[in-house]
């Protein structure tokens, strides 16, 4: 039975170690926040029409446009989530797609998914996905002319929080990338000092537990 107790210790100092449930690691994932009415659309921070001087993306900054869904100036298409998303926008060598979200992280392991769709009537366009001055593949994502709404998934090492930022990176014309349903959750964490000690101190009981059963 002591032995059992002590194993017990050594379950409860693995447990502390295992990640806990989290609340949502990334903000207005789906772009619904504000919400443009009418399935119209607005461009954040920049005076191009029909807003004006723009909106602020909740969550995010840098420049690009909201579309509500089925928006027919920006060939039809519909969200994938929710009622509205975003554009990673070239617009005759002018970036307007870039959004940026600073994210408070411990350190660890994360899975971050979203999906990207291409706008109708237009060519391709590339766009990268960078936490921390990092881009999370080797090459830049890619979009068609007209692409259905397509997953994508990449996973980084945070030391500790940092920038996530989706960026055009096709320049010329007029293209646009189409970003919606962006998740991200902790695939695993990096123990605490605390935690180690705890565990190595139970290791450290049971062992000397069996040395005095003997």
């Amino acid at each position: 039975m002591k032995t059992r107790h002590h194993l017990a210790v050594v379950l409860f100092a693995v447990a502390t170690i295992a990640p806990s449930a989290q609340a949502a690691l990334l903000e207005n994932g789906s772009f619904e926040s504000p919400n443009i009415t009418n399935g119209g659309y607005c461009y954040t921070n920049a005076p191009y029409a029909p807003c004006g001087s723009g909106v602020a993306l909740t969550g995010w900054t840098g420049v690009s446009p909201i579309i509500g869904s089925g928006n027919g100036a920006w060939g039809g298409t519909q969200a994938q989530d929710g009622s509205q998303y975003i554009g990673l926008q070239s617009y005759m060598g002018t970036n307007l797609g870039t959004v940026t979200q600073t994210l408070t992280l411990a350190a660890g392991t994360y899975a971050l998914s979203w999906f990207d769709a291409g706008r109708n009537g237009q060519g391709g366009i590339a766009y990268d996905v960078v936490f921390d001055g990092l881009a999370l593949s080797s090459s830049p994502f890619q979009t068609t002319s007209g692409a259905g709404w397509t997953q994508h998934q990449a996973q980084f090492t945070a030391a500790g929080g940092g920038d996530l930022t989706f960026k055009v990176v096709t320049m010329g014309g007029d293209r646009t990338a189409f970003i919606d349903n962006a998740a991200l959750t902790q695939v695993s964490a990096v123990p605490e000092p605390a935690s180690i000690a705890l565990l190595l101190a139970g290791l450290g009981v049971l062992g000397l537990t069996r040395r005095a059963q003997r």
